[in-house]
């Protein structure tokens, strides 16, 4: 009895481990230079230090240092701005800062397949000001520009448990924030992103169209006349269970340019980032994820192990496979009273969608029966 108990404790906190040292993923995280429909979640801080190195097709290069941090002010609402905090061209020492605002639809705090936000923007570009009267053209102005993000995303896990996709739509009054003194812009911005369980990889690309604000009068043309077209891979390692490092390729596929429109392109960039946060707390929509993720290892093992032992084994995710993962269950068949107990727990669901509904009444159990097995060992 004693034995048992021992194991059963044994297997239970294999299991408390795995549901609760899951990677800290923040329910808003995308790619470079795309937005998540998501919000990061009520009292959550996230933070990202980024080094970047542009090419542009004047000639010109620039390399940049970024920071940004972000705040969940609820469910539904966040708050999140960046700045440069040190730039060496026109004799500024700051560099340009923006702040951003997104509100996002009911249903956030779920796995949801599809998801719609509005966020605003704000910058405070660091860029000459030659178009404004009265503009000292030695130092930048830091004027605002305020513009706006329309997001879409689908993420196909919801639905598809074997294909972990997460696909996004930008449309955005900013294409480039340091020609916005010189141009009136919009930008579209559509990528595809594998969300794996550690490692993910994402790919975008970023349709830039331009109308010419003109110097001295400030009149606009009539027309998008100039336009942009970027393409930007990337990946995402995980480091830690609670830092993610992402490096990310921006390569200037076309533009058409009026003659004598001030209009660059990035014609390659590079950026290295660190994601991390201040503070935590794991998401009801990253909780789920992370069970499908530990669904699909489980049933991964047991086929493994029913390959190895020449028997079928009915796929399920039961939690024979963490038994045996964790050497607490032999090839033999080991203490299957023990198993037992650990599959009342879990409970054999005949779909992942039920599991994912009972999460939060599995925790508690677990708990419970922890509770039970330390007076059993008392005894």
């Amino acid at each position: 009895m004693k034995q048992r108990s021992i194991k059963m404790l044994g297997l239970l906190c294999l299991l408390v481990l795995q549901l609760h040292g899951q990677i800290k993923r923040s329910r808003a995280e995308a790619m470079p230079g795309i937005e998540a429909s998501n919000t990061m979640g009520f009292g959550n801080i996230y933070c990202e230090s980024a080094l970047m190195f542009h090419y542009r097709s004047n000639g010109a290069s620039l390399f940049e240092p970024y920071q940004t941090i972000g705040l969940g002010l609820s469910p539904y609402l966040d708050i999140f701005a960046g700045v440069v905090p040190f730039e060496k061209s026109i004799k500024q020492v700051v560099g340009k800062a923006d702040a951003h605002l997104k509100a996002t639809l009911p249903g956030n705090d779920n796995l949801r397949m599809f998801g719609i936000a509005v966020q605003g923007d704000l910058v405070l570009s660091s860029e000459q000001d030659t178009v404004s009267e009265g503009q000292n053209k030695e130092r930048p102005a830091f004027k605002p520009r305020v513009g706006m993000t329309i997001i879409a995303d689908a993420d196909l896990i919801k639905k598809y448990n074997r294909f972990p996709l997460k696909i996004y739509l930008n449309w955005s009054l900013f294409d480039n924030d340091r020609l916005l003194q010189f141009y009136t812009q919009q930008s579209i911005r559509a990528g595809v992103e594998y969300k794996g369980p550690g490692n993910t990889y994402f790919a975008s690309f970023r349709y830039g169209l331009y109308k010419r604000i003109f110097p001295g009068t400030g009149a606009v043309a009539e027309t998008y006349g100039e336009r942009t077209l970027h393409f930007m891979p990337g990946v995402r390692f995980r480091v830690f269970n609670w830092l993610a490092v992402n490096a990310a390729l921006t390569i200037g596929l076309t533009a058409a340019k009026a003659a004598g429109s001030p209009l660059y392109y990035e014609k390659i960039g590079v950026r290295f980032g660190a994601e991390f946060p201040l503070y935590h707390r794991e998401t009801n929509a990253e909780a789920i994820r992370a069970m499908i993720y530990l669904d699909q290892k489980k049933s991964e093992l047991e086929k493994q192990q029913a390959a190895a032992s020449g028997n079928g084994t009915p796929a399920g995710g039961s939690p024979d496979s963490v038994a045996v993962e964790s050497g607490l269950l032999d090839d033999g068949g080991g203490d299957a009273a023990a198993v037992q107990d650990i599959k009342n727990i879990l409970g054999n669901d005949a779909t992942l969608f039920e599991r994912q509904k009972k999460i939060k009444e599995k925790r508690k159990e677990i708990q419970k029966e922890l509770g039970k097995i330390e007076g059993l060992l008392e005894e």
